[in-house]
């Protein structure tokens, strides 16, 4: 099993909604820190950008699209 599929299994044990724009952007994220433990120290430059620019939005939007997919996640586990 690889990365993308082991963090697609904790997501969905999480309640993360696979219909969200944000999942994708999350997965990749987190797949990127996985990648290279390094990139949680300076997780704006080494994460959000490289991920931002792969799905062709910004690192603001990036961050809004994770947030409001991390609180649905949330909203449903209630």
């Amino acid at each position: 099993m690889n990365t993308k599929q082991r963090i697609t299994l904790i997501f969905r044990d999480l309640g993360v909604p696979a219909h969200l724009v944000g999942y994708e952007l999350l997965r990749d994220a987190v797949e990127l820190a996985v990648a290279d433990k390094n990139t949680l120290l300076n997780g704006i430059r080494d994460i959000y950008v490289p991920v931002a620019e792969k799905h062709g939005t910004t690192k603001v939007r990036l961050e809004h699209q994770c947030r409001h997919t991390i609180f649905c996640a949330w909203e449903r586990t209630e």
